[in-house]
């Protein structure tokens, strides 16, 4: 078939078999310019031969080929990156198994695991220190001291202490009047007990306080089934009837 160059209007003899329905790309040789032939565009009309110059059809090489180079580069390129990125997500997986035997070996190593097992059994010997220690102290009374530096109390405060020979006296020294009361604080327990001041109070008939003082035992502890002797000093100025009451300061 003939083609003419939209331009310079060159004629060209082409196969017509190169010319698919949905056109071709053809280079005039004479001008350069470059359009695309469908098979409608074939001149019906006959040329002088000589007017009729050789085929020039842009080859596949420089269009479809380039297009061909340029898909496989992208395929490659998409490749490459995809191996890339599922190189790297192996690695980060093989670095997170690494990391993660690493904290195992570390966690089940024999030093921790011995690490643990010491400070559980300090922590339990501390507890069971501190809960009996006053059981401690009564089979191994030296302990006591340890206990004391570390402010600790290892006899149970007033507990099991009973008052015993309780005896009420009235005296008169110099023109002064006083009332002595005078017993023993006995420990009826079978461990040791703090020894706890007293409370003397003396009221009237009415229940008005006439005297309310506390009072300390000079003995600070008492093993068990011994005793320990107070005496408490009143005034008595006053001969209304009173009522004397004495009281364990367990608070104080």
């Amino acid at each position: 078939m003939l083609i003419s160059c939209p331009k310079c209007k060159s004629v060209y003899d082409i196969d017509d078999s190169r010319v698919s329905p949905e056109g071709k790309k053809f280079k005039c040789a004479e001008c350069e310019h470059i359009w695309i032939v469908y098979p409608e565009d074939a001149i019906k009309e006959e040329k002088p031969e000589s007017d009729i110059k050789p085929q020039l059809i842009l080859p596949d090489s420089s269009s479809d080929s380039k297009q061909k180079e340029v898909d496989e580069m992208y395929n490659r390129l998409s490749q490459d990156t995809l191996g890339l990125f599922l190189a790297s997500e192996s690695n980060d997986a093989h670095d997170s198994k690494a990391k993660f035997a690493r904290k195992m070996q570390v966690i089940f190593s024999p030093v921790v695991a011995w690490g643990c097992v010491i400070s559980l059994f300090v922590t339990f010997t501390m507890l069971v220190g501190y809960y009996n220690r006053y059981d401690i102290v009564g089979f191994f009374p030296r302990l006591s001291g340890f206990y004391k530096n570390i402010h600790l109390d290892t006899s149970y405060k007033g507990t099991d202490l009973i008052f015993q020979n309780v005896m009420v006296n009235e005296n008169e020294k110099k023109g002064v009047k006083t009332i002595e009361i005078t017993g023993s604080l006995y420990n009826d327990g079978d461990k040791i007990s703090q020894v706890v001041p007293l409370r003397a109070i003396m009221t009237d008939n009415k229940g008005n306080v006439l005297f309310n003082e506390i009072v300390n035992v000079p003995t600070k502890r008492l093993e068990p089934k011994t005793s320990a002797l107070f005496r408490v000093v009143m005034p008595n100025n006053t001969k209304i009837d009173k009522k004397i009451k004495l009281n364990l300061e367990k608070d104080a």
